[in-house]
């Protein structure tokens, strides 16, 4: 809020109420502002990198959450320093990524996801954080503390109140239906990806079992055969031991085969 439109501390309790409802009000607005804010820019990222339009974002709407989220927070720990550079930058980087880890690790464990991945960044905290983008965030967010808050402040304080409040509650409804719509569909999303594993779990059982079988035959049939085998080798030397001289007209050079093998063995 501008300095001018800071509420006077009163003790009643109506005061405090008040005093509540206007930081709200800015609230709302901030993290509104910056939640599609935050949106064109990861749409604008995605669009350098893979060179094609990507609707960015865990809702379904124009709109980043975790950046409105953050920027909020900003505002109200951090939003105070904003005339201390150093302590503001490295409150804001710590901030954000405090911010950045527990919303990773929370959507990673209830939906089974990682919805993003620093894994491949040097100095990561599981994949959710890494320094690179820490730093990153500390700029951005002195940026924005240093350039936008005292004129989106002043903004705000001019919007008459009865069209912000009707604007605000538009806003607020679309988004909660949206991320209604949004959880429910990860959900759904992280059954699906439950129900493809099991699948996949069966046919690798199913496989297994096909393919122990296979195996089991496989050598049971060859282990026959080489039974087998040694007992008509055992016969034909019996056979040729008993009648050393025996020839065939028919057969002669496959006898002749016969006993240069039987001589080997």
């Amino acid at each position: 809020m501008p300095k001018n439109n800071i509420l006077k501390v009163e003790r009643s309790p109506a005061g405090a109420v008040r005093l509540f409802m206007e930081k709200l009000y800015y609230c709302l607005w901030y993290f509104f502002i910056f939640a599609f804010l935050g949106w064109c820019m990861e749409v604008a990222y995605a669009a350098v990198k893979s060179g094609r339009f990507v609707n960015r974002g865990f809702d379904n709407g124009p709109v980043c959450p975790i950046y409105g989220y953050g920027v909020v927070l900003v505002y109200l720990v951090v939003g105070p320093l904003r005339d201390k550079w150093l302590t503001l930058f490295l409150a804001s980087a710590a901030l954000t990524t405090g911010i950045e880890l527990v919303t990773g690790f929370v959507l990673d464990k209830v939906f089974h996801n990682k919805w993003w991945d620093y894994s491949k960044q040097k100095f990561n905290i599981g994949g959710h954080v890494c320094l690179l983008f820490s730093l990153i965030w500390g700029v951005l967010c002195t940026a924005v503390v240093k350039l936008t808050f005292n004129p989106i402040d002043n903004l705000i304080a001019k919007l008459p109140r009865p069209v912000g409040y009707t604007v605000l509650g538009i806003f607020l409804a679309i988004h909660l239906v949206d991320t209604v719509v949004s959880v429910s569909a990860a959900f759904g999303f992280s059954k699906r990806l439950d129900a493809i594993q099991k699948f996949g779990d069966g046919l690798h059982r199913g496989s297994d079992a096909i393919g122990e079988k296979i195996s089991s035959g496989t050598l049971t049939m060859y282990d026959g055969l080489e039974n087998l085998s040694k007992r008509s080798r055992r016969a034909m030397r019996r056979l040729l031991d008993a009648f050393p001289t025996m020839n065939s007209k028919r057969h002669g050079e496959a006898l002749i085969a016969a006993r240069q093998r039987l001589a080997q063995l």
